[in-house]
């Protein structure tokens, strides 16, 4: 399963859940948890493309 798969699957059981119930708690926390690691995989994987990339301003010296 894709953390996207994931995270969908974990916003379903919230929408599902009655708010304020021990369910609902459980899976909202399991639900930012899930978009916490997306969102560093995805800073990470920025990261990793940008040190790829040149650098603009080594690019404009001839």
């Amino acid at each position: 399963m894709t953390s996207e798969e994931h995270i969908r699957e974990l916003s379903l059981r919230v929408t599902a859940a009655p708010t304020g119930s021990k369910e609902y708690r459980s899976a909202m926390d399991e639900l930012q948890a899930a978009l916490k690691a997306n969102a560093d995989l995805g800073r990470l994987k920025l990261a990793r493309l940008q040190a790829a990339l040149p650098h603009p301003s080594s690019t404009n010296q001839r």
